[in-house]
C-alpha cells in the first residue's frame, strides 16, 4: 500500500484521503457533493474553496440539529433494510439459512446457550462489524443509496450462519434420544440445500438474463 499512501500525500496532502469518506460523507446528499468539493478538483487535489466551506464531521454537527441527525439514519437504515430485501433476489438464500439456524438452535436450546456463552467475545465482535457498518451505509445512504454496500458483508454472514449450522449439528452435542432429531435434521439441512440450488438456478436461467439485463448496467 506505500506507493498509494505516497501518492496520496504527494497529491493531496494527507496519506489517507478519499472523496467519500473525507467529504461527500458529511453533505446531505449527492447534489449538495457535487456542487461542492467535486466542482473544486477534489479528485485531482485538495479542492480549491475557502476552508471553511469544505465540509467536515465537526461542521457538519454544528450545523444540523439531533433531530435532523437521527432522521438520517432512520431514512437510511429503511433505505438499506430495502437494499436487502429487493436487490437482485439475494434476500431469498439469508432467510432460507437464517430459519434453518434458528430451527436449529431451538432443538438443543439450553446446550447451545451455554456454547453461545463461551464463545460470546466472538458473537460481540460479529454483531459489531455487521452492526456498526449497517449504520454506516444508512449515515452514507442520501449520497449513494445503492446495494452495493450490504454485498461485502453478505458472504461474511452466510458463511457465519454456516459455521453455526455445522457446529450445532456435530453429533458430539447430541446424546441420549435425540440421535434419530438429529438424523432428521441432517436430512432436512440436505433437503433444504437441495432447495436452494433449485432456486440458483432459477436465477441463473431466467434472473440474470432477463431481469438484470433491464437495470441501469444491464444496457
Amino acid at each position: 500500500m506505500a506507493p498509494y499512501f505516497i501518492e496520496n500525500k504527494k497529491l493531496f496532502g494527507k496519506y489517507f484521503y478519499n472523496v467519500n469518506s473525507t467529504f461527500y460523507i458529511w453533505y446531505d446528499s449527492w447534489e449538495d457533493a457535487k456542487k461542492g468539493t467535486r466542482a473544486y478538483g477534489d479528485r485531482i487535489g485538495w479542492p480549491n474553496m475557502p476552508e471553511n466551506e469544505i465540509p467536515t464531521a465537526r461542521k457538519y454537527f454544528i450545523e444540523h440539529s439531533s433531530r435532523q441527525i437521527i432522521e438520517r439514519i432512520k431514512l437510511g437504515i429503511d433505505g438499506q433494510i430495502k437494499n436487502i430485501i429487493y436487490s437482485y433476489s439475494y434476500f431469498n438464500y439469508l432467510l432460507i439459512y437464517l430459519g434453518v439456524l434458528i430451527l436449529i438452535v431451538s432443538l438443543n436450546l439450553k446446550r447451545n446457550l451455554k456454547i453461545a456463552m463461551e464463545q460470546i467475545y466472538q458473537i460481540l465482535f460479529f454483531l459489531y462489524i455487521f452492526g456498526a457498518n449497517l449504520i454506516l451505509y444508512a449515515w452514507y445512504s442520501p449520497i449513494a443509496s445503492g446495494p452495493r454496500f450490504t454485498y461485502s458483508l453478505y458472504i461474511p454472514f452466510i458463511y457465519t450462519i454456516f459455521l453455526i449450522i455445522n457446529n450445532c449439528l456435530k453429533e458430539s452435542k447430541w446424546t441420549g434420544n435425540n440421535n434419530q432429531l438429529l438424523l432428521n435434521i441432517h436430512h432436512l439441512f440436505t433437503g433444504v440445500n437441495l432447495t436452494v440450488i433449485g432456486l440458483f438456478l432459477y436465477e441463473i436461467l431466467y434472473h440474470i438474463p432477463v431481469v438484470m439485463s433491464s437495470v441501469y448496467f444491464g444496457n
